[in-house]
């Protein structure tokens, strides 16, 4: 009896051995596996990666590694999706230091200081945010390179000036139509917009000629916009402002009057050309959400000759919501600036 409980346990002892080898094997099996798995995702961005070997020369001298019609950059970081993102971003912040992503651009135009005229002068700043344009230029960064060291994982992302240099053509030759049709037109209304455009180009000529050097000609040229501007100022074209707002709010009325004079027209009490009349009203939005308010602002715009017939109008309206009427109110006149800007020519004054 004792004999054959000897066996029977022997043979327990061998079946559990095999199970504890054959865990093994499996183990050993699904790291070889991952590890595969793991180094061809590296190789696949680049033949020359490397893995804990030697640095690479690309990091160390990445500049040296980086031939003209590119531009480089390396990430590092303790993962490898980390450190491409981190090549990227170090590559945009390049791209950024070299040429400013956002400018400011003042003009001024002043009234004369004739008892019927409203003088003084408006300076009118033009934040030109070209970081949406930008944005669109680095989506054609790749990561050529990535070394995976002991401690981190470099990547080495590179952005093809030619193919870049395309992407903003293609986004000047759209403002260039809109410059050219404008100053077919030839209002002063037009010309102040297409004057604005221009100013936009240009930003976006300066990346273009830091990456190719040279600048992208357009059919009109800021010279001949300014020349046409001059040309209509020499024409007296006086306006009378009539403003009627709720609760006596009058900060839609220094936009429309601040976008009238920035156009080249001159704004009277008297003896006036054309006749505009604005009227700003608004109406509470049902809404149900506790803590929260919703307001309609409808604002209207019409234009007269000295016979007193209708010219043109501007009719818009927003929603906003806020907190309370004043943050509803403040939402609406970002929107409300950006039409009028937009829009202005609509009023057929010349």
């Amino acid at each position: 009896m004792s004999i054959h409980l000897l066996a029977f346990v022997q043979i327990i002892m061998h079946k559990e051995g095999i199970l504890k080898l054959l865990t093994l094997v499996l183990c050993c099996a699904i790291f070889v596996s991952c590890s595969g798995l793991k180094s061809k995702r590296i190789n696949q961005k680049s033949d020359s990666s490397q893995s804990f070997g030697s640095i690479p020369d690309w990091i160390t001298n990445p500049g040296e590694n980086c031939p003209p019609s590119r531009l480089c950059a390396v990430g590092e970081a303790t993962g490898m999706m980390q450190a491409e993102a981190k090549a990227r971003e170090e590559l945009a912040k390049i791209f950024a230091t070299r040429i400013t992503a956002t400018t400011t651009v003042i003009t001024e135009s002043q009234s004369t200081t004739r008892s019927d005229v409203v003088s003084g002068n408006v300076s009118q700043e033009m934040g030109q945010n070209l970081k949406e344009v930008t944005d669109q230029v680095l989506e054609g960064v790749e990561i050529e390179k990535v070394y995976n060291g002991s401690e981190s994982v470099f990547a080495f992302a590179v952005l093809n000036k030619r193919k870049a240099a395309d992407i903003l053509e293609s986004k000047m030759s759209l403002i260039d139509k809109d410059i050219e049709s404008l100053y077919k037109r030839g209002r002063r209304a037009d010309i102040a917009k297409a004057i604005k455009l221009s100013k936009s180009k240009s930003e976006l000529n300066q990346r273009h000629e830091f990456l190719v050097g040279s600048k992208y000609a357009g059919p009109v040229s800021l010279s001949q916009l300014f020349s046409k501007r001059r040309e209509l100022g020499v024409k007296d074209v006086k306006l009378k402002l009539d403003f009627t707002s709720f609760n006596n709010k009058t900060e839609i009325k220094e936009i429309i009057s601040t976008q009238l004079i920035g156009s080249d027209y001159k704004v009277v009490k008297s003896g006036e050309h054309f006749k505009v009349k604005a009227e700003v009203t608004t109406s509470k939005e049902y809404l149900n959400v506790e803590g929260f308010e919703k307001h309609n602002f409808q604002l209207v715009v019409k234009s007269y000759n000295q016979q007193n017939e209708k010219v043109g109008a501007l009719n818009f309206s927003v929603s906003a919501l806020g907190r309370d009427f004043d943050q509803c109110y403040s939402e609406a006149l970002t929107a409300i600036r950006d039409y009028i800007e937009n829009h202005l020519d609509e009023l057929n004054m010349d």
